[in-house]
């Protein structure tokens, strides 16, 4: 093989790479939870895509939550899930880091 058709491999093979990640982002995802928890939210988001949840217990995942989004992206239904609860996210590839907002530590929410 020569360098040139080595080099354009390597171009195209970043190109799917990112193409990925940006096919997860948007991808549309319905939670419709009734009188359920934060762990039935991240378990159905886990089970639309391929991303999977990081998180400690102590950040309330059995609060009781009412949630209807239909078709929405991974931004929006994070946004729209955790932060009325008090949850920050961090999204780093396709592993999400869920935290309590400084707001819920300092105030003991």
């Amino acid at each position: 093989m020569s360098k040139k058709f080595k080099s354009l491999i390597v171009l195209l093979l970043l190109a799917l790479s990112a193409t990925t990640v940006g096919a997860q982002q948007s991808k549309r995802l319905t939670v419709q939870i009734q009188n359920g928890t934060v762990l039935d939210c991240i378990k159905s988001i886990e089970n639309q895509s391929d991303y999977t949840f990081i998180f400690s217990n102590s950040i309330g995942v059995d609060k009781k939550v009412t949630v209807n989004l239909r078709n929405k992206t991974l931004p929006e239904v994070l946004s729209a899930v955790f932060t009325p609860n008090g949850i920050t996210y961090d999204v780093s590839g396709n592993h999400i880091t869920l935290q309590l907002s400084q707001n819920q530590q300092v105030g003991g929410g």
